[in-house]
């Protein structure tokens, strides 16, 4: 495993991207056994299942990494997203950290509806749920953002990868393509840790 110090450097020549997955801060992920993973020198539960009421979702997550895209003035790093189930960026939030777990799904796949294909329809306060191999957790949505991902410039990208970045308290965010079945959005769906009674 790299160094944190090496990784920091790596990680700060590489640039945020939505539509392309941003970098999410100078993490190290290792394999170390079924449900764990070593970020940064800790041991991390992964998140296993997507659970969200409104829209009757109730799918398993994989776990995604990522590919360099080049784009000639710039290399964005590209989520690889499963084509059938929501895909856990795995440089971002595992269970119960404090930070932000980053979720990818498609809405459409060949102009056909896919795991996604109704998040356009989640409103403020509604319930999300997500549950590692031993732990669950709750949210409630605060806060959806369209951004413009197909002439996107660089820039831009570089702005609305932020959405992606870094948290100082716990967070979710899922991401998919808007609106149906096109491309030329990015929908983001964000969410904060949910507390006493259930929400809607």
């Amino acid at each position: 495993m790299l160094a944190t110090k090496a990784l920091k450097r790596r990680w700060s020549q590489l640039t945020h991207s939505l539509g392309c997955v941003l970098l999410l801060g100078a993490v190290a992920l290792a394999c170390v056994g079924a449900g764990s993973y070593r970020v940064s020198g800790t041991f991390c539960e992964p998140p296993r299942r997507l659970v969200i009421p409104a829209i009757h979702l109730d799918q398993p997550i994989v776990i995604g990494g990522w590919q360099e895209q080049d784009l000639g003035s710039a290399r964005l790093m590209v989520p690889v997203v499963d084509t059938q189930h929501p895909t856990w960026f795995s440089g971002s939030a595992c269970m119960g950290q404090r930070d932000n777990m980053v979720i990818f799904g498609h809405s459409s796949l060949n102009g056909n509806p896919a795991v996604f294909r109704n998040l356009d329809k989640l409103t403020i306060g509604q319930r999300i749920e997500v549950y590692g191999y031993n732990t669950g957790s709750w949210y409630v949505i605060t806060n959806r953002v369209i951004i413009r991902e197909s002439g996107a410039t660089l820039k831009d990208r570089i702005e609305n990868g932020k959405l992606l970045g870094h948290t100082e308290t716990r967070q979710l965010t899922l991401v998919t393509c808007w609106p149906y079945p096109d491309n030329t959005y990015r929908l983001v769906v964000i969410a904060n840790p949910g507390y006493g009674s259930n929400p809607k």
